[in-house]
């Protein structure tokens, strides 16, 4: 399997997508996809997570952040990292855009910090990181990634270690 193909599956963190949210996405112009495109559709993601409409859920924890279903994601409006990689990975692939979902290392202020993220296909066949919870969403310096993987299950037997 090519990793266009690969990283346009759903898995069992990243499948059943609420078709409400995916209705709110369609409704932007995909004819190029491109960093504009992909921040139009994180800000949409992002409205679903106004602390002045919701009550917002954080959690540092590993299996909390990353084993979550988007569904419960949604539900809880759980705002972890890795929570959101995986809405973001959902949505983009549901609109045919190849998404990995990235886990590593944000160190600016401390080297253990784990963190998640997204990179992205664009039309120009570069892949692209974005994070959601970053201030313009790009990666920078401080990111460091040490695992890309389709869905959180493919790692859920080690996530401790991680």
């Amino acid at each position: 399997m090519d990793e266009k193909t690969r990283f346009l599956q759903l898995g069992k963190y990243t499948k059943n997508c609420p078709e409400w949210l995916l209705e709110k996405v369609k409704g932007i112009d995909n004819s190029i996809v491109d960093e504009e495109y992909i921040k139009k559709i994180i800000r949409i993601i992002d409205a679903e997570f106004d602390p002045d409409k919701y009550e917002i859920y954080n959690t540092n924890k590993i299996r909390e952040s990353r084993l979550i279903t988007v569904n419960k994601v949604l539900e809880k409006r759980q705002m972890s990292c890795g929570a959101l990689a995986s809405l973001v990975a959902s949505i983009l692939r549901n609109l045919g855009v190849p998404t990995k979902i990235i886990h590593g290392r944000y160190i600016e202020n401390n080297p253990e910090k784990r963190h998640a993220w997204n990179e992205v296909l664009l039309d120009n066949n570069q892949w692209v990181p974005f994070d959601i919870k970053g201030k313009k969403r790009e990666i920078n310096k401080y990111y460091v990634k040490e695992l890309e993987v389709v869905d959180w299950e493919e790692i859920e037997d080690r996530i401790d270690s991680i």
